[in-house]
């Protein structure tokens, strides 16, 4: 980051600066495709490894969905075909390529595990294949959880707060704006994201999150915002 930009965007602009951080696609044109194990670290489109790693969970208790410990399975990362994104399979590798809900192996989530805390208003997560629908039929029902830097128990969301939350770039395909989630501080500081599917059938197909800026960092916005006091002064 250029402090010249640092400086523009002053200290409340450092927690409130969205999408600051490129989308890492989680597709087979940047990945390649199949399964990748049971911990997977992406790389970015220019390939260099991403700041961040994927886990999976499979066979989760479906009577227990909007609970972060429900109990589960290990699961493994799979990256499906062309764009769909990044799914979920059992350790056997079996069992749809998706994050699916409700099925025959139970509740599955991919878990987002950032290598240090990331500025809640700067996580993005692209989602592929999702029909919201507050359990109606086979559409879907997503949760996302998430884990703070400051402590506690992962903070959990339901589907009404991650509708207002996504917008649609196609019919099926948008993106989930954390730092628009309302009862989430875009100020925070964000030590991983899970996305649980309890219903349909959805993939993680993108993510994006710039970590909490340094200390010095703060200390340049300061240094920066006293020139600017003392040349309007000049002035």
């Amino acid at each position: 980051m250029k402090i010249t930009r640092i400086i523009g965007l002053g200290i409340a602009g450092l927690a409130t600066a969205s999408a600051s951080a490129d989308l890492v696609p989680l597709t087979e044109d940047v990945q390649g495709k199949g399964n990748m194990g049971t911990s997977f670290r992406p790389v970015t489109v220019g390939g260099l490894p991403a700041d961040f790693v994927l886990t999976a969970r499979s066979m989760i208790d479906d009577s227990m969905m909007f609970d972060p410990f429900a109990p589960g399975s290990v699961g493994t990362i799979y990256i499906d075909r062309d764009d769909r994104g990044a799914g979920v399979q059992t350790l056997s590798t079996s069992g749809s390529k998706g994050i699916s809900g409700g099925g025959g192996h139970k509740d599955e989530e991919i878990l987002v595990s950032f290598d240090a805390p990331a500025l809640a208003s700067t996580i993005e997560l692209e989602i592929n294949e999702l029909e919201f629908g507050n359990g109606a039929g086979d559409k879907d029902d997503p949760v996302l959880f998430v884990a703070l830097a400051s402590g506690g128990s992962p903070l959990v969301f339901m589907e009404d707060a991650i509708m207002d939350a996504f917008t649609f770039s196609s019919s099926k395909r948008g993106i989930l704006d954390l730092g628009a989630i309302l009862g989430l501080d875009p100020a925070a500081g964000v030590l991983s994201v899970a996305v649980r599917e309890t219903n349909g059938h959805i993939y993680l197909s993108g993510v994006s999150g710039s970590p909490i800026p340094a200390p010095g960092a703060l200390a340049v916005v300061g240094m920066g915002l006293g020139v600017v006091a003392r040349r309007r002064r000049h002035a």
